[in-house]
């Protein structure tokens, strides 16, 4: 993945955008820091494509967290499941 300016994209967008349609993907900065991410993907799945800003996304996970049953009683027990092989 390769950083690329704010000013790099519009001065070279044409080039980026075949780029992105060869797989390359791009973090975009501005003043330096990460404001946007470019990467390809399959134009039928426009659709499925839902992109959530990352505290949405934790919130989500935090309550799902909270309402959820463990299905093990701790973490002890957790960690031994997960090590377990089929």
């Amino acid at each position: 993945m390769q950083f690329l300016s704010s000013k790099e994209l519009r001065l070279r967008a044409g080039e980026v955008i075949q780029k992105i349609k060869k797989g390359e993907r791009y973090i975009i900065t501005y003043r330096g820091k990460p404001v946007a991410l470019m990467l390809p993907f399959n134009s039928e799945t426009v659709e499925e494509i839902v992109p959530r800003a990352y505290e949405e996304a934790w919130a989500d996970l935090e309550y799902t967290l909270q309402v959820a049953e463990p299905a093990e009683k701790d973490w002890v027990e957790a960690i031994n499941e997960s090590r377990r092989r089929p």
